[in-house]
């Protein structure tokens, strides 16, 4: 069975403060906008929520904790308000389908079924940014 990104919800998450939905619809993306439009915001989202598996439960809700020092939080969110993301996947059948959500109040790798289902993903997925594309165009 295959699983594509179908929704990707952040809130209170770098650029966005208020919650904000990107519908992918298990195609392809590619992000274009003005500079701070927020597409920087959304790579490192879908890049935080995919690298968490790999972190411990500290690690990886340091981003989303007001009161650390590291954390990726919108500076205009107030410490009460929340901060996280959730990606929507859903299978090619589109029958099925799970949510994998993080934030400073949850951690979805406790569960070892999503754990290895999110490490999976992270394995099929690419994260191409213009530093990368630079690496692989700059010859010295």
């Amino acid at each position: 069975m295959s699983w594509r990104i179908q929704e990707v919800e952040i809130k209170g998450f770098k650029f966005f403060k208020d919650s904000f939905h990107v519908i992918f619809d298990g195609k392809h993306v590619l992000l274009y906008g003005e500079n701070g439009s927020g597409k920087s915001s959304i790579y490192w989202s879908l890049y935080t929520i995919f690298q968490s598996c790999l972190k411990t439960q500290d690690e990886a809700q340091k981003y989303f904790r007001y009161n650390h020092e590291q954390n990726l939080r919108n500076r205009f969110c107030q410490p009460e308000e929340d901060s996280g993301i959730s990606v929507t996947f859903v299978d090619d059948t589109r029958a099925n389908f799970k949510i994998v959500e993080i934030s400073d109040k949850k951690y979805p790798y406790t569960n070892m079924v999503e754990k290895k289902f999110m490490e999976e993903s992270m394995m099929s997925s690419d994260f191409m940014n213009y530093k990368f594309l630079q690496k692989i165009f700059d010859f010295p």
